[in-house]
């Protein structure tokens, strides 16, 4: 049987303001679109949420 298991990292952001804008101000966007990922702003819970696919 095939595990539907995926590997995730979690990163705390400390002295970063709890908003989308400043955990994007917080990554460099520059290199994130040189490496072709995108980010998420993803709205679950109330909790501000940045994810890079």
């Amino acid at each position: 049987m095939a595990s539907n298991t995926a590997v995730r990292t979690v990163y705390r952001l400390s002295g970063v303001a709890p908003t989308p804008e400043g955990m994007l101000y917080a990554l460099d966007l520059e290199l994130l679109d040189g490496l072709g990922a995108d980010p998420h702003l993803p709205e679950a819970l109330g909790v501000p949420a940045v994810y890079i696919t």
